[in-house]
Parts: structure tokens; C-alpha cells; sequence
């Protein structure tokens, strides 16, 4: 599957170049104006039956990188359960490190793209 992000012309943006990741694809784009915070979207794509215990590792040094970005959204599909968090601990530990980054999931129907929002 591919990952990509469309943004109108005008927009200032520029491409934030990641470490390769062998459990889930991603476009983490930077945009400067017009908006008043420096705002960092990224999309990512991980692929069902993809070890979790190892996109854990690699998401998290995903987020170390983006971290002091002033307003960070992430969209894609991550392909985990949530509702499970308490009996799979893989999952458990995802949140966690969301938690640790102040993002927050807010998913409306749970067979939908999950987005990620930093507060």
C-alpha cells in the first residue's frame, strides 16, 4: 500500500525526512505558513499480521524525532485493536507511547483510519 499526502499549492510546506521503518510506511510533511503554529501531519500505514512488538520500537523513534514540534497530527491506519488494550499488552504499550507524547487516539468508528492528535 502507498502513503500519501495532497496539499494545495500555496501551502509552505516541507517533506520531514524519517528513518527507513520496516513495520509501517509513512509521509511526515512540515507545513510553515500560513499557519501560526509550525504544524507537522503525517500519515502511516502499518500493515495487518506486521510484528507490533517491533512498530512499537520504530514508532517510538518516529515520535522521539517529532518531538518539539509545536502541533503534531497523525492520521493513517495503524491496524491495531485498541479495544483490546487491557488484554494484549502490545497494544497497552502503543497507547502508552502515545500517552508519553501527549497524543491522544480520537477514532469515532473503530474500522475507520485512526487519527492522532497532540494536545
Amino acid at each position: 500500500m502507498a502513503v500519501f499526502l495532497n496539499q494545495k499549492k500555496d501551502i509552505q510546506y516541507s517533506v520531514h525526512k524519517t528513518k527507513a521503518a520496516h513495520t509501517f510506511e509513512s509521509v511526515i510533511v512540515e507545513f510553515h505558513k500560513p499557519f501560526k503554529k509550525k504544524t507537522v501531519l503525517g500519515t502511516i500505514y502499518r500493515a495487518p499480521g506486521t510484528d507490533l512488538n517491533v512498530f512499537n520500537t520504530e514508532f517510538e523513534e518516529l515520535l522521539q524525532t517529532l518531538s518539539g514540534k509545536n502541533r503534531l497530527i497523525l492520521t493513517g491506519d495503524y491496524n491495531i485493536n485498541l479495544l483490546s488494550h487491557m488484554s494484549h499488552p502490545e497494544t497497552d504499550k502503543f497507547l502508552n507511547i502515545l500517552y508519553a507524547h501527549s497524543l491522544l487516539p480520537t477514532i469515532k468508528n473503530p474500522h475507520v483510519s485512526l487519527i492522532i492528535v497532540q494536545l
